[in-house]
């Protein structure tokens, strides 16, 4: 992981929940993807042990993980390079899951105009 320094200079934000700064392709698929893999495997959890106590709580895992990849899909989308209101439209359409897996697939192989070489 780049130290602070270098994240001040590149512009790197790489807290778990603001809104502010970008993040580069490395950065985002390093927390990104562990983000998505337990909010899928949760997903699955409730809907296949639906009334069973205690899955109710689930949801309280569910909803911070879901706040934190739309924090990492924004700042993916500044670092492309995206206007506000395409930015907003992307990450409503990310609310389905097959345009999420999709949308993810872009911001994880398209390069960032303010990427800098490793």
């Amino acid at each position: 992981m780049k130290n602070t320094d270098e994240n001040m200079q590149t512009g790197e934000n790489l807290s778990w929940v603001s809104f502010e700064g970008r993040i580069g392709r490395k950065a985002f698929g390093r927390r990104w993807l562990p983000i998505a893999l337990a909010t899928f495997y949760i997903s699955y959890l409730l809907s296949t042990r639906q009334g069973d106590p205690g899955t109710g709580y689930l949801y309280l895992v569910v909803i911070p993980l879901s706040i934190c990849g739309f924090t990492f899909k924004i700042r993916r989308l500044r670092d492309i390079g995206s206007s506000k209101w395409r930015m907003a439209g992307i990450v409503l359409l990310s609310l389905l899951p097959i345009l999420d897996v999709v949308l993810a697939g872009y911001l994880l192989f398209k390069k960032g105009k303010y990427e800098v070489p490793d």
